[in-house]
């Protein structure tokens, strides 16, 4: 049984909304607390980026380490595998 964020277009853009939030994240590290996380809405999808002592009532919330790696290079990135997980969560 689909859900209701199961169509091609919803998934991209979602996917987008949260390698968005990860490369903000990843812009300014230092601007966000070491528990820095996304907060996602379960109702429309909407991505945020916040701190644990910011939480909105009734968003689901990811730890973003799982959605960055670092390069051999050291150089922080989005991790493919965490972001394809994360949106396989919502979206199937």
């Amino acid at each position: 049984m689909k859900n209701k964020f199961s169509s091609g277009g919803i998934i991209e853009a979602f996917t987008r909304r949260v390698y968005e939030a990860v490369e903000s994240y990843i812009a300014n590290p230092f601007k966000y607390a070491a528990d820095a996380q996304l907060q996602i809405s379960p109702d429309d999808l909407t991505v945020t980026l916040a701190e644990s002592d910011s939480v909105m009532p009734d968003c689901i919330c990811v730890e973003i380490g799982g959605l960055v790696e670092v390069t051999p290079e050291d150089k922080l990135v989005p991790s493919a595998e965490g972001v394809a997980t994360l949106v396989a969560r919502f979206c199937t």
